[in-house]
């Protein structure tokens, strides 16, 4: 949560304000945090902005700003006030421009529960500047009983801190950054934020965080460039502190947006997310009508949609004239808007993401992962409930089996099973499944366990049909 206040007036997000009787002017973050087992913590992070501030002499014959600031938490019968005093840097002159502006950040324990937050801040050196106010509701709810995520701490820089100092965190040293706006010359996006009570209530000692870029009003990744997944260790605190290269992202209204998965990705834990403003004139996006793009990118397209178009579907895509840009671009808007009346975009942007990752993951020296078996079937049934791996089969080669409680279809406890049948390609085909239409191959087993010696019933335990 960041704000910028100016005084008594009602507060705009994000928008540098000043004093009525002069430039005195702060950004400000608040955020809310908690350590396990101890306590809960409000954070406020303070950016004075130098040259609106009044310097008068110290006893070192030099001029230095103080700014004074009050912290209000009321809930129910109960007020915590905490008072504060900035100072800022030194100067042989008082009216030379360009002073640094100041830093700060407090952190005040709070008891969990909703509180009525209330600051105030001051140019102690300039009684006639205005008071500026600033209030706003605030909850800090990190039960136990719950997976929860932290605020999201954007930052603007970060070193390795070699002396701890206010702004260290987890053995940084970090400047927050104080606006939601994110200009053409800022190309990294980099943020903080903690998962709380994940080693308590996940079964098993990892979990997912799923971390993406979407537009404001989408719940999916803008492209997959904007997209992370990282298993890590369950435990009572995880830092989450991550980056994405932003020099690509077109001008517009987005979110960044954090999960916490179970390990198989299954079940979605916690969720959060931070709204911000891109502006970045170097990439006027909009999206594509298709008769802009080239012919090989429409078939290269087309040959994405083709594994999950019905037969109808697939007879156009396979007689398609090269010309006939006009009638692509119809059939691919009617295409999606059959699956997705809503929102056709948002669905052709979700699966082009569900084929990048196929891509990065069952790509082979000769195939891209969606022209590979492993990546079609990914495609064409999703991913599958489980998956069991032996890559280091001494019996046999390398082998998966997925299996899929339900299929999109309606099927019910079918598998697949892929093999690597020459070792060196990374090119997992099909040998044998139970869904309809699907390959058959009763002795599938026996080509996985090929040596002599194996007991039957052993085989037998691997699937049993």
């Amino acid at each position: 949560m960041r704000k910028a206040i100016q005084s008594i007036l009602c507060i705009t997000l994000f928008v540098p304000l000043f004093s009525d009787a002069g430039n005195f002017k702060v950004n400000f973050n608040y955020l809310a945090f908690a350590l396990p087992n101890e306590t809960s913590y409000m954070e406020l992070q303070f950016l004075f902005h130098g040259d609106g501030l009044t310097y008068l002499p110290t006893n070192q014959q030099t001029y230095q700003a103080i700014i004074g600031a009050e912290l209000f938490f009321e809930r129910n019968d109960t007020l915590i006030k905490r008072s504060y005093t900035f100072t800022g840097e030194e100067y042989q002159d008082s009216l030379q421009d360009g002073k640094n502006d100041i830093y700060n950040v407090v952190r005040i324990p709070l008891p969990e529960g909703a509180y009525r937050m209330k600051m105030l801040v001051y140019d102690k050196n300039n009684p006639a500047s205005d008071t500026l106010s600033f209030t706003d509701d605030v909850k800090l709810d990190f039960l136990s009983e719950v997976i929860a995520f932290s605020d999201i701490m954007p930052v603007g820089f970060f070193t390795k801190a070699t002396q701890e100092n206010n702004f260290t965190k987890y053995g940084i040293d970090y400047m927050p950054y104080f606006s939601d706006f994110y200009p053409d010359n800022i190309s990294l996006l980099t943020f903080m934020t903690e998962i709380y009570h994940t080693d308590t209530k996940i079964t098993g000692d990892d979990f997912v965080i799923h971390s993406y870029i979407s537009r404001k009003d989408e719940d999916a990744p803008f492209s997959s460039r904007y997209e992370k997944w990282e298993k890590v260790k369950t435990a009572d605190r995880h830092i989450v502190f991550q980056s994405f290269k932003i020099d690509s992202l077109p001008s517009g209204n987005y979110r960044l947006q954090l999960e916490a998965r179970n390990s198989d990705d299954t079940t979605l834990l916690a969720r959060t997310s931070l709204f911000f403003q891109r502006s970045n004139q170097r990439m006027q996006y909009a999206y594509a009508r298709m008769d802009s793009l080239s012919y090989d990118t429409l078939k290269l397209y087309l040959d994405y949609i083709y594994i999950i178009a019905n037969e109808e579907e697939r007879k156009f895509i396979n007689n398609i004239s090269p010309e006939k840009y006009k009638e692509i671009e119809d059939f691919f808007d009617f295409f999606w808007s059959r699956r997705n009346p809503e929102n056709p975009k948002a669905a052709w942007h979700n699966y082009y993401n569900q084929v990048m990752k196929t891509n990065y993951n069952y790509s082979t020296l000769k195939n891209k992962g969606y022209r590979t078996d492993r990546g079609y079937y990914y495609l064409k049934y999703g991913k599958p409930s489980d998956v069991e791996y032996e890559h280091s089969n001494v019996n046999g080669p390398p082998y998966e089996i997925w299996t899929y409680h339900v299929t999109p279809d309606g099927q019910v406890n079918v598998f697949f099973v892929f093999y690597n049948a020459d070792l060196t390609t990374n090119d997992f085909r099909l040998l044998h499944s139970t869904a309809r239409g699907e390959v058959r191959n009763n002795d599938w087993k026996k080509i996985l366990y090929i040596e002599d010696g194996i007991d039957k019933g052993e085989i037998e335990m691997i699937k049993d049909e």
